[in-house]
């Protein structure tokens, strides 16, 4: 449909089509006994952009129980963009949603460490919004363990690799700690903190910042400074909502960076002076990216 449009309003556009390349992963990032998601990577090549390879990126240790959060198993895209050789990880992590009484259940459970045994009396005279902190601290606790082996692995494959693009959805705003092992290797987010990248038929200014683009601090030296989250055109008159029509595509928005893609301008030159840029753009849609068993 990118390059051969047969809907009315893709035969109606008047702007450049381009020439459009996609490449799917053979293997599931993630599969379990009801559906199986795959990543893949669309690209324009009019502007230079050659996918050289790509593979996924298996890891044992993505699922942790404790927290409920999964971390499906990177794709990783070996781009050439005219003289700039780049990785691109596309990364989906997923935080589930926990019952009130599993919360209670956790925070007893650290009241009982804590109080070497004195749960009983701790928890009574416990106020509610002392039992949010804790359950904040376990669950940050959680987090942080349940991503470092993701970085350690990532480290591992890409040791030699100095353009790394981080992108996805990571189901937390980039200031959380448990991207601190992000910062601490270097890793910058684009998207910040207050932008919201989720849109929903009632809330179309969204109210959590969930998707992002991380740069290796080589990748940030190209990093032109433009970047942002598209909000317009993501609904359409065929997707369903609820029991009528005019639907969201995804309740992810679309995000995007620019880098120049001359790297001996862009390093040793003022950035004003580089004349070529490539736009970075992920999309991370779970209604749109499963594909069942």
């Amino acid at each position: 449909e990118l390059n051969c449009g047969s809907l009315r309003r893709i035969k109606e556009w008047n702007g450049p089509k381009g020439d459009w390349r996609w490449q799917i992963g053979e293997d599931p990032i993630w599969k379990d006994h009801a559906r199986s998601e795959y990543a893949a990577f669309i690209y324009n090549s009019c502007h230079g952009v050659q996918l050289i390879n790509s593979n996924l990126l298996h890891s044992n240790n993505n699922y942790s129980k404790n927290s409920g959060i999964i971390i499906k198993n990177p794709f990783l895209g070996y781009f050439k963009v005219r003289g700039l050789d780049l990785v691109v990880v596309n990364l989906h992590i997923k935080l589930r949603r926990k019952r009130n009484n599993k919360i209670r259940e956790e925070v007893n459970d650290s009241n009982e460490v804590l109080t070497n045994g004195n749960a009983d009396v701790i928890t009574k005279n416990i106020d509610v919004p002392l039992m949010v902190r804790q359950q904040e601290s376990i669950k940050k606790t959680f987090e942080m363990s349940s991503i470092e082996p993701l970085i350690g692995s990532l480290k591992e494959k890409l040791n030699s690799e100095k353009y790394v693009v981080l992108l996805g959805s990571f189901g937390l705003p980039p200031d959380d700690e448990a991207f601190d092992i992000l910062r601490a290797n270097s890793h910058s987010p684009v998207i910040s903190p207050e932008t919201t990248t989720n849109i929903s038929y009632d809330s179309p200014d969204g109210d959590s910042c969930l998707d992002n683009i991380w740069l290796s601090s080589h990748c940030l030296k190209l990093y032109t400074g433009s970047s942002g989250v598209v909000r317009e055109g993501l609904s359409h008159m065929a997707i369903p909502r609820g029991w009528g029509w005019g639907g969201m595509v995804s309740d992810h928005c679309p995000i995007y960076c620019d880098l120049y893609t001359e790297v001996v301008n862009a390093v040793n030159c003022d950035k004003s002076s580089a004349s070529d840029a490539v736009s970075t753009t992920v999309n991370t849609a779970d209604s749109n990216c499963n594909q069942d068993s």
